[in-house]
């Protein structure tokens, strides 16, 4: 009963401003709960379901299972059930966001969100499949596998993948027990921030895989191991497809990706930086919100001891030397430093270390 009537009510010809927060690449949604009040609840296509802190209901339905939720897109109000999960059971933050709750494919899967992770922005459209997102968008088509979650085809030195498309994940993943990943380079470990807690992740840097039909370089996927039940591969974040931009369009099955250049979304997963190619030199992307504001369009000069150029020659070729330098400049940029930039013949020191 209530599924047939959210699909009705569930119609917005064109996107919308929505009330969200972003941090890095977390996104972050204004959920209204039974108290009235609105809650940030992390954007989580990785999750079939929905949940909410119970502190963040009407006392009266804090002993209950589950309770509805919604948000508003335009005059639309758009409504799903959330299961209620104690307090501790819902981490506090995710990458800087205070989170309350967790969206999942059960209201999202009705909705096209666009995501500009630049501008930290997010848009909503609650309606029938896209027709498509013009010439600026890569189209990669989805599709639901056994869990009900979306994925997408990926081929990894010959082998076909599937990997779910998660917003609630900022990386690569790959399954260690259904991908071999003997002979790839390894990175310096990193940690994984589930809700199960933080798991140790070794990291490696793909040469090259493809992404639907496009040939992607460079990629840094971390290892886990899935339960057994899990019918993918891996996931991936929808940041790692390249380009600023994303529209996902659940009840159309695709995602678009702004068109960008391969080397330039390469740089930022090396770099952990939102970089660009701008007329043949490294530089930062434009219209930038948080620490990179003032760096808004700045070319780079140098990163650590590693001059822009090495980096850039280093990502257009292939091969032991340029896999070096790029191990290299990736472990540099996770340890504290100075990136030199320049504007209009001026140069600043900006201090930035990634933590990711």
């Amino acid at each position: 009963m209530l599924s047939v009537a959210l699909s009705i009510l569930c119609r917005s010809a064109d996107f919308q401003p929505v009330s969200a927060k972003m941090s890095g690449l977390y996104v972050g949604l204004e959920v209204r709960t039974s108290d009235g009040k609105d809650h940030l609840f992390l954007v989580d296509s990785g999750s079939d379901d929905s949940y909410v802190s119970s502190s963040a209901v009407a006392e009266t339905e804090r002993k209950k299972d589950r309770t509805t939720v919604h948000i508003d897109v335009g005059p639309t109000q758009v409504a799903a059930i959330a299961f209620v999960a104690p307090p501790d059971k819902i981490p506090a933050s995710i990458g800087g966001l205070q989170t309350e709750g967790v969206l999942g494919l059960n209201l999202l899967q009705r909705l096209q969100l666009e995501i500009d992770y630049d501008s930290e922005e997010v848009q909503a459209r609650c309606g029938s499949a896209l027709p498509g997102a013009g010439p600026g968008y890569v189209p990669y088509l989805m599709d639901r596998d056994t869990a009900r979650l979306f994925a997408v085809t990926t081929e990894l030195r010959g082998k076909s993948y599937r990997l779910c498309v998660d917003t609630g994940a900022t990386a690569l993943v790959l399954d260690s027990a259904k991908v071999s990943l003997d002979g790839l380079q390894p990175l310096p470990p990193s940690k994984i921030h589930t809700f199960g807690g933080t798991a140790e992740s070794q990291r490696y840097l793909i040469d090259s895989m493809k992404l639907g039909e496009r040939e992607t370089p460079w990629m840094v996927a971390y290892a886990q191991r899935w339960t057994e039940s899990d019918p993918d591969d891996g996931a991936i974040g929808t940041a790692q497809f390249g380009g600023s931009k994303v529209i996902l369009d659940f009840p159309g099955s695709c995602l678009y990706v702004s068109k960008s250049d391969a080397i330039g979304d390469a740089a930022s997963r090396i770099l952990g930086l939102p970089v660009k190619i701008d007329a043949g030199n490294l530089s930062f992307r434009e219209n930038l919100k948080g620490i990179f504001r003032s760096s808004s369009g700045a070319k780079i000069v140098a990163l650590r001891s590693f001059k822009a150029e090495s980096i850039l020659s280093a990502l257009k070729a292939r091969g032991a030397e340029a896999r070096k330098t790029l191990v290299d400049a990736f472990t540099a940029m996770r340890a504290p430093g100075l990136v030199t930039t320049e504007r209009d013949g001026q140069r600043q020191l900006l201090p930035v270390q990634v933590d990711d």
